[in-house]
């Protein structure tokens, strides 16, 4: 599996020097970034012990254009349609206990009145 794992400009290949000593396969040092390539565990190994990584991220999706036309890509790519599985989605019968959760919570904030019916 491939993940991304950003850090401060600059800071890359001390990053992937990093991540070497802690057993983990270096494929792509950049300047901000380095590109691993592992296992679930070697993302959390850079997670727990790694003292320059910001963020382990996982790739969902590669595009080859550029950086400003990757957004609208991205979305088009992406099936926005609701599922239609009776299993998704929010339950269709409320609790009492939950109605009056939530009643409580709405009271607290202002322009918000009434209650939900049991």
């Amino acid at each position: 599996m491939d993940f991304v794992i950003t850090c401060l400009p600059g800071l890359g290949p001390l990053l992937a020097d990093e991540l070497a000593e802690l057993g983990i396969s270096v494929t792509d040092p950049g300047n901000a970034h380095v590109g691993i390539q592992g296992r679930q565990q070697d993302a959390l190994r850079a997670c727990l012990w790694s003292r320059l990584a910001e963020r382990v991220l996982v790739p969902l999706a590669e595009l080859d254009v550029t950086p400003d036309q990757a957004p609208e890509r991205l979305a088009a790519a992406v099936d926005w349609r609701l599922p239609t599985s009776k299993t998704a989605g929010p339950p269709s019968t409320i609790s009492r206990s939950s109605a009056s959760t939530a009643a409580r919570s709405r009271s607290g904030v202002p322009g918000i009145t009434g209650a939900l019916s049991a």
